[in-house]
């Protein structure tokens, strides 16, 4: 979640149930080590590839019906264009910069966590948004994420309806590889928000309501 520096991000309240959001459709394309597979394929237990080049294991996957897609377009640095979709909650690793996009960086940005709709209303403003990307490698058969790279979201447009679902992963930052080699995020959203809050120097309060810690 990208949250502006204003008194409102020390009062929220984030309601759902764990695993709620954060997804993407089934045909989304997943890196793993031994090629790609599709977000509807993949298990608990399966092994996927993250940015770093090495692995992480799904730890539980999600269901969440029919979402709305929004397609993300991508421009790199070679001028090639790279897509991918997801739903208007899922998370982004960003870079969110004070220079409009199609003028040149001074190269001050913020890392952040951003959902979906707030990359599209950073957009409609004119505000650069960069996300990572990378290689795919393939040696003797097995694949895996090779050099990173941000490049600039283009656009982001509302797609088909499609079934769709959201995974978790064992990672540290919980990245991980889809369609077009784009680094995209798991279902973290309340460990990002928490997250946001503490580098802004804001208290949060967090109440499960299942009264337990999974």
């Amino acid at each position: 979640v990208w949250i502006t520096d204003t008194q409102a991000r020390t009062h929220r309240m984030f309601l759902g149930t764990t695993g709620s959001g954060k997804a993407q459709s089934l045909r989304s394309q997943i890196l793993t080590p031994q090629g790609w597979t599709t977000m509807g394929r993949v298990q608990p237990g399966d092994k996927v590839c993250i940015p770093d080049g090495k692995t992480a294991t799904v730890v539980s996957i999600h269901p969440q019906g029919f979402k709305r897609m929004f397609v993300f377009k991508l421009r790199d640095q070679k001028g090639q264009i790279r897509t991918a979709e997801c739903c208007d909650e899922h998370l982004w690793a960003t870079r969110v910069f004070a220079t409009p996009l199609g003028e040149p960086t001074d190269g001050k940005y913020e890392e952040q966590v951003t959902v979906t709709t707030e990359v599209i209303e950073l957009l409609k403003k004119g505000i650069r948004v960069m996300v990572p990307v990378v290689h795919t490698i393939e040696k003797d058969g097995a694949f895996s994420a090779g050099e990173q790279q941000w490049v600039d979201i283009q656009s982001v447009k509302k797609g088909s309806m499609q079934p769709a679902q959201c995974l978790r992963i064992d990672s540290r930052d919980h990245l991980y590889v889809t369609n077009n080699g784009v680094v995209t995020h798991n279902t973290e959203f309340l460990l990002s928000v928490v997250y946001n809050a503490l580098i802004h120097a804001s208290g949060f309060i967090y109440v499960d309501g299942k009264a337990d810690s999974s």
